[in-house]
């Protein structure tokens, strides 16, 4: 029971060290995003859930594209800027937390998975079976894939972050007027 605690401890701190590599988002937007959140009604709440989906899952999505979607879903009520960059703001933090978590879970299927030093091990690479020389082959095909969407990831990660801290000096979360017209 000890031991396994220990590893326990040790998994999570390796999965503390591995996130914190990454850039961290600046103070201020954190802030911000916490006090935008108290402020959005219901319909918003699930609006900005639909789009953090889809802009999780979809590449192409930018800026400019959730500022569309924003548009046509509150098509009713005309939305200024602010009400523009604010469901932009909370859009984006969302994605940059679904990262988060997304790179710690990943973090972890890299420790267990299988090692690829198998195939480097000329001694064993000689005596392998044709079986195991295809099981090494899959395993560096896959390890090689997952370091390029994580790469993949980072960058755009970064580029969300620098999105989010140029919006958080344009947004004041003291407007009372943020999402005044949208219900």
């Amino acid at each position: 029971m000890r031991v396994y605690l220990i590893l326990l401890l040790a998994g999570g701190l390796a999965v503390a060290m591995t996130v914190s590599r990454e850039e961290q988002l600046p103070i201020e937007v954190t802030a911000l995003y916490q006090q935008l959140t108290f402020k959005i009604p219901p319909s918003v709440r699930s609006w900005v859930m639909t789009e953090t989906q889809r802009v999780r899952f979809d590449t192409r999505y930018n800026e400019n594209a959730i500022r569309t979607d924003a548009l046509a879903q509150f098509a009713a009520r005309p939305l200024n800027v602010s009400d523009q960059d604010a469901l932009v703001f909370l859009v984006l933090m969302e994605v940059v937390q679904a990262m988060d978590r997304e790179a710690q879970l990943a973090s972890l299927q890299a420790e267990r998975a299988p090692s690829p030093s198998l195939a480097t091990n000329k001694t064993v690479a000689a005596t392998a079976t044709n079986k195991t020389s295809q099981t090494v082959a899959v395993t560096n095909a896959v390890t090689a894939l997952r370091d390029q969407r994580e790469e993949q990831r980072k960058e755009r990660r970064a580029a969300f972050v620098a999105t989010l801290t140029e919006l958080a000096r344009k947004i004041s979360p003291l407007q009372d007027s943020l999402f005044e017209g949208i219900r």
